[in-house]
């Protein structure tokens, strides 16, 4: 497990990491999880826009990869530099080329691909200042799969980790948090299903970007919005994902998930390993619920309700993004560092 180192960044303001133990049986230091096995239920209604090109496309409009910067959901990515200078994030899916129809015409190979036709076809649609832009989806003769995304240079995890945020950059990056994940769900109409601090970006001006939507579902507003199977990271996963064969909704669980991240920007801890009986640390939530949350934020704080809610425990009475975004400390952020849009 990894301790969240704290350095001295000269201000007086600074979140405290807190090192000592919490009221719990064991503390839960950051560290980065292991993602789960993924079952998504997403919907192939709208035809995504993957080219076709010849090989050697992508170095010859996106540059040549200068390093590896991340392993996502489905690839790896890596960070080129265009002839111009400018800097691009590249995702590379492998999957057979549609001429070897041996491998195409297996189980595996045809659901990956339609996940990887659903993931291209709502990532290409997302415009939102907090949500990552995707460029292009490319696939290349071989049957190599890129997608092409503007490039930010740190994640949420490495930011936390060297420490040195503010209570106010933290609350503020928490209100772009929120409000990306409204607009995911209420326009977009699409669950992320893996946030977690590692899916978080944060660009040169200091800006919240939610990237890797390769967990995520759709859903028809019209209908109950429910899927099923383990996705995500064991620390942020809400405890009905765990019930075998059980339906639930994913926007729940990214609320949930939103709790976790505050707690662990605040406190450079996990509360729990993972949302189960036999985590010791879960298992006191489960008896003490919001004592457990007070020793990670004070009563007073004006934070301390919200996060209370969106960890309960039951997902019928945790809140949707929108009520979270209706809670007097939200509208207060939203006035201090100004609204943005859903």
């Amino acid at each position: 497990m990894v301790h969240l180192r704290q350095h001295d960044n000269g201000h007086d303001n600074s979140v405290q990491k807190r090192l000592q133990q919490p009221p719990t049986s064991s503390t839960v230091f950051l560290r980065r999880p292991s993602t789960s096995s993924s079952t998504s239920t997403a919907s192939d209604e709208n035809a995504p826009v993957i080219s076709d090109r010849p090989a050697g496309y992508i170095l010859e409009t996106y540059g040549l990869p200068v390093r590896t910067i991340g392993q996502g959901t489905g690839g790896y990515v890596k960070l080129h530099q265009g002839c111009d200078g400018r800097l691009y994030a590249v995702k590379t899916f492998t999957f057979p080329s549609t001429s070897d129809r041996t491998k195409m015409t297996t189980e595996m190979n045809v659901r990956q691909w339609k996940h990887l036709l659903d993931e291209a076809s709502f990532s290409l649609s997302l415009r939102h200042p907090n949500v990552i832009r995707t460029y292009q989806f490319v696939r290349e003769t071989d049957g190599t799969v890129y997608s092409v995304m503007e490039y930010c240079e740190k994640d949420l995890f490495t930011v936390v980790q060297d420490g040195g945020l503010t209570r106010g950059e933290i609350d503020r990056l928490f209100l772009q948090l929120v409000s990306g994940v409204a607009y995911l769900h209420d326009a977009a109409r699409v669950a992320h299903r893996d946030m977690k601090l590692d899916n978080l970006c944060v660009d040169e001006e200091g800006n919240l970007k939610i990237i890797d939507f390769g967990c995520s579902s759709t859903f028809d507003p019209l209908q109950p919005a429910q899927t099923r199977g383990i996705c995500g990271s064991d620390p942020y996963i809400a405890p009905e994902v765990f019930v075998p064969r059980a339906q639930y909704d994913p926007r729940k669980v990214d609320v949930w998930a939103l709790g976790i991240i505050f707690l662990a920007m605040v406190s450079g801890h996990f509360p729990w390993e993972v949302a189960k009986a036999e985590d010791s640390n879960y298992t006191l939530y489960l008896k003490y619920r919001g004592r457990v949350i007070d020793h990670w934020l004070a009563r007073d704080d004006p934070a301390n309700g919200v996060i209370k809610s969106m960890l309960v425990i039951d997902p019928l009475m945790r809140p949707t993004i929108d009520s979270v975004m209706r809670e007097p400390w939200m509208v207060e952020l939203t006035e201090r560092y100004g609204r943005v849009p859903t």
